[in-house]
């Protein structure tokens, strides 16, 4: 006898869409950032900068972060950091 049962997935949304680039959330202004990058949780976070310039019709906008963060390497602590630059932000 066979009893059928509903699928595990049957009314969740199942999405192939890329996560956003950089999530970063605040519960207070005390509070230390909660981080996405790409999809991935940064842990042991160091530093977090992010700036973003709208454009004009002077000036091209830009957009700039940079995340140092602590890792374990071979069983040593490291640092690691992720940074991109766009728009007027490289010229500077």
């Amino acid at each position: 006898m066979c009893i059928e049962k509903p699928s595990l997935t049957k009314g969740l949304k199942l999405s192939k869409e890329k996560p956003p680039l950089l999530r970063i959330e605040l519960d207070d202004i005390n509070s230390i950032p909660h981080v996405l990058y790409k999809g991935e949780k940064i842990t042991d976070r160091i530093e977090i900068d992010f700036e973003w310039r709208t454009a004009d019709a002077e000036h091209i906008g830009s957009a700039y972060f940079r995340i140092k963060h602590s890792i374990d390497r071979n069983g040593r602590p490291a640092v690691e950091t992720k940074e991109l630059e766009i728009g007027s932000r490289v010229y500077e």
